[in-house]
């Protein structure tokens, strides 16, 4: 910011009662001029009137001086008798009337100047004190987590800068206020859905743990309730891992590593945790694409991403039936698409496919977090996501991996 535009109130207050103070001098200068006129005519007039009452027969000649004096005249003359010193001069009345009117001139030019400039300088910090203390209440506001306060200031002088910063400053605490409590109840609702979650199959641990202290089982149901012990502890684990995984992509902690991967080579791997539930319901699969596809992504998480897609798949697909995954290169970016022909998604659960612990009115075991982790970690790979699916036909899911930034 240039000086003009941040002191400009002070220097127009300044140019102000600089002119002020020169147009008073003037004034007062031709006063003075005024005054001397007269003062000097006075004294010429007593001289004069002195001289005719001792000489009336020279008033020709002295008026004629008087009125057209002689300027080659010497001041030897008074100098001899000391007529010229200061301390003669302050005796003669006109001389010393000068004197003491030119003083209280100039007095009274020093106060109405510096009076001036003081009721304006005073007028301008009032003002300043005034806009400080509004931006000390704001300030006080602003830490009782008021900001409705308006602080808009369209002058152009430093306070003016100041609040435009704490504007900036406020807007910045204020989206961090938002965040942080938008953060909370995201808190909250996670702890309440791994809680709920997780009372599940906790319940059902108690309930075999029971059984299986009360040795009036028989060999037969001790193997089927430790089975069902272990499906349980696996699923506890699978679920505390994968909250792991998102809280770590969610607090941005995570890093993604891209590099150019084989897109076939990622997509065989993907079905592999799958590949015995997948025998026991006779599900085909194929891999429908150039087997030298490449494409720059984080080659270990995608693959949990698309981990995720195809255990979707599958438990949504009936036994003999089919998942397809295919992809297409274009210069924009690399699509993949994974298709079933299961069951579908109603048309209501839709928009709501990707959100956390959804699960719709879907009988599966699901416990609704893969898909949305597949969808975070598609989209910080510059990618989308998104899902068509006709119920009682199948789903597909079409994946957009980008080559430029969009």
């Amino acid at each position: 910011m240039k000086f003009w535009q941040l002191y400009k109130k002070e220097l127009i207050a300044f140019v102000v009662c600089f002119g002020l103070g020169l147009s008073l001098s003037i004034l007062l200068s031709l006063q003075l001029n005024h005054k001397y006129k007269e003062s000097f005519l006075e004294n010429n007039a007593f001289i004069i009137n002195e001289i005719l009452e001792h000489h009336p027969e020279l008033e020709y000649e002295i008026m004629s001086f008087f009125k057209n004096p002689n300027p080659n005249y010497s001041l030897d003359k008074l100098k001899q008798y000391g007529f010229l010193d200061h301390e003669v001069l302050s005796y003669l009345t006109f001389v010393r009337d000068l004197e003491q009117y030119t003083k209280q001139l100039v007095r009274l030019a020093f106060f109405v100047t510096f009076g001036l400039f003081f009721i304006i300088v005073l007028i301008f910090y009032i003002e300043k004190y005034r806009r400080i203390h509004n931006i000390n209440d704001y300030l006080f506001r602003v830490l009782q987590n008021d900001y409705k306060v308006d602080l808009k200031d369209y002058r152009e002088d430093s306070i003016s800068i100041l609040k435009s910063d704490l504007s900036k400053v406020t807007n910045k605490l204020r989206s961090i206020s938002e965040s942080s409590l938008a953060s909370k109840k995201d808190l909250e609702r996670l702890m309440s859905d791994i809680s709920h979650q997780l009372r599940t199959p906790l319940t059902s641990l108690s309930i075999i743990n029971e059984a299986l202290s009360s040795n009036t089982i028989s060999k037969q149901q001790e193997r089927l309730f430790l089975q069902q012990q272990k499906e349980q502890l696996a699923r506890m684990e699978w679920l505390i891992v994968t909250l792991l995984k998102m809280s770590q992509i969610d607090s941005g902690t995570i890093l993604f590593q891209l590099q150019e991967t084989s897109v076939y080579q990622m997509i065989e791997d993907a079905f592999k945790p799958s590949l015995i539930p997948l025998e026991l319901k006779n599900i085909k699969t194929e891999i429908k694409m150039d087997s030298k596809l490449t494409c720059m992504l984080d080659y270990h998480w995608t693959l949990e991403a698309f981990v995720n897609l195809i255990k979707n798949a599958m438990e949504h697909t009936k036994e003999n039936g089919s998942i397809v995954i295919s992809a297409n290169d274009n210069p924009m970016f690399v699509e993949i698409i994974v298709e079933d022909n299961g069951t579908g998604i109603a048309k209501k659960d839709l928009p709501h496919i990707f959100e956390r612990f959804y699960k719709g009115n879907t009988k599966s075991e699901s416990i609704g977090i893969g898909l949305n982790l597949s969808k975070t970690i598609i989209e910080r790979q510059n990618g989308t996501i998104r899902v068509e699916s006709v119920e009682g036909k199948g789903t597909k899911f079409i994946i957009h991996f980008f080559k430029v930034t969009v």
